[in-house]
């Protein structure tokens, strides 16, 4: 078999992250903003914000119902990102990021 060139094996690689992303479930719009807290608290009860010390806050989506996910790209792949769930200062609005599968996976599984 032929040795493939770093094109076709980012090609590959490319359609294996599709498929497996195409074919992963929904658990990460199943975590609330008041499940994601009790995690962050449950993680660590004593977190403040590193710049100002302030407390964190989860907000919600539009609905009000699921915690927001944003998504930042993947470099080389058209069309896919991480998802993140993020938690913000209440009192200076610094926000952190966490691992959205990752998350909902201890969430749910728990």
């Amino acid at each position: 078999m032929a040795k493939k060139t770093p094109q076709q094996q980012r090609t590959i690689h490319e359609q294996k992250v599709r498929t497996e992303v195409s074919t992963g479930s929904d658990k990460e719009y199943q975590v609330t903003p008041q499940l994601f807290m009790e995690y962050l608290k449950r993680i660590n009860p004593d977190a403040v914000c590193s710049f100002c010390g302030g407390d964190f806050g989860v907000a919600a989506d539009p609905t009000g119902k699921i915690a927001p996910i944003v998504a930042t790209p993947v470099p080389h792949v058209k069309g896919l990102g991480i998802w993140l769930y993020t938690a913000s200062c209440v009192n200076c609005g610094h926000s952190i990021f966490f691992n959205a599968p990752f998350v909902a996976s201890q969430v749910l599984e728990k």
